[in-house]
């Protein structure tokens, strides 16, 4: 199932069937959203009983067992466990797309696995195993804002602080910022 990045703060809040899908694909180039919508799922994942948490970053000499090994392993302690998985480039390889697609096809056990991706191009997207984890899963695309569409941005997010501003105080904001996400959160933070 693929969500919009507004719509994941319902989806994680009343979930369908009452418990959190297996797994989640988290794509996109700008760090503050992605960042922020995995510490919402952290957050749902922990109401759910994911009392652990497990991270693991892919590169050239990653070892796939470790992270089936590591949903195989039961805690004593917790319901289950959010594993993350960060795939920096996007091409986990074929190793790394047999494992995914295995991860995908595997029942819950009360743990929920979220891949981070940069933004996937249309032949990735229509990969096996990216395609295998839209269908078991969620997939959400974060899209950075454009330049046109940041005032609105930001507008929004000083509505969700309780602050206000017009049209000129957005677009100064807009200027001062330079386009960066971060320094614009950092910024309604400062105001809030």
């Amino acid at each position: 199932m693929q969500l919009r990045a507004e719509q994941l703060g319902a989806h994680l809040s009343a979930p369908q069937g009452g418990s959190l899908p297996a797994c989640y694909l988290f794509s996109g180039d700008e760090p503050l959203l992605v960042n922020e919508a995995l510490d919402a799922l952290r957050t749902a994942a922990l109401r759910q009983g994911c009392d652990e948490r497990e991270s693991f970053t892919v590169d050239r000499s990653f070892d796939w067992a470790a992270l089936t090994a590591s949903l195989s392993m039961r805690s004593l302690f917790s319901a289950g466990k959010l594993i993350v998985l960060r795939l920096p480039t996007a091409a986990p390889g074929d190793e790394g797309s047999r494992a995914l697609r295995e991860l995908a096809a595997r029942p819950a056990d009360g743990n929920v696995v979220v891949v981070i991706t940069p933004a996937l191009n249309r032949k990735t997207a229509e990969s096996a195993w990216a395609s295998a984890l839209n269908k078991a899963g969620v997939w959400v695309e974060f899209h950075t804002p454009s330049l046109s569409e940041l005032p609105r941005w930001i507008a929004r997010r000083l509505k969700s602080a309780d602050l206000g501003c017009d049209d000129e105080a957005a677009e100064l904001l807009v200027a001062r910022v330079e386009g960066n996400l971060l320094a614009a959160q950092q910024e309604i933070d400062k105001l809030s």
